[in-house]
């Protein structure tokens, strides 16, 4: 003869629900938790291991087989330009001297420049090699490699004058300070 199993149908009571309830505001909690812990303490730890290498002004540094030197930053006042209306041109010109491992072929979209007072860096509109070669660096031979930046801004959100704050490079990730005024 064969025995039924029979399961015993549990009913709700008041200690299961009061623990289920203690399961979903541990849930929530651990979401927001997790959250704010996403948005302010990771950034600053993954900048410190992963972010910019910051060198001061006319300070060398070497990274990833090119050293590098900021010489010269410069912010005209005036550029010369007819602007569109309502807006104002910016001109800040860079130079730097460099040496590399291997030939480099640097482009505009590497540099980025940060302004005091203006949200938003300004990407490289130009560069220039002085060199033989005009379109890349060559391995292990001096070079100065000028970068031009030429914005506009809205006159609203424009400042009375340019004041560079860094020059960032994407490729190394380093941050040149631009110097004291």
């Amino acid at each position: 003869m064969t025995e039924t199993v029979r399961r015993q149908i549990e009913q709700p009571s008041e200690e299961k629900g009061r623990r289920s309830g203690c399961l979903v505001l541990g849930a929530i909690l651990g979401v927001l938790f997790g959250i704010m812990l996403g948005i302010y303490a990771l950034p600053p730890v993954l900048r410190h291991y992963y972010g910019e290498k910051e060198v001061a002004a006319y300070e060398q540094i070497t990274v990833d087989g090119k050293t590098m030197s900021l010489e010269s930053l410069t912010a005209p006042e005036d550029l010369q330009t007819a602007p569109e209306a309502g807006k104002r041109d910016f001109g800040v010109h860079t130079s730097f001297l460099v040496v590399s491992e291997e030939d480099w072929a640097p482009t505009p979209d590497l540099f980025t420049l940060e302004i005091e007072g203006v949200s938003e860096w300004q990407l490289a509109s130009r560069i220039e090699i002085a060199a033989d070669v005009q379109d890349r660096i060559l391995a292990n031979t001096p070079t100065k490699l000028i970068v031009e930046f030429s914005f506009s801004l809205p006159e609203e959100d424009a400042p009375a004058a340019i004041v560079p704050e860094a020059i960032h490079l994407s490729e190394p990730r380093i941050e040149f300070r631009a110097p004291s005024p």
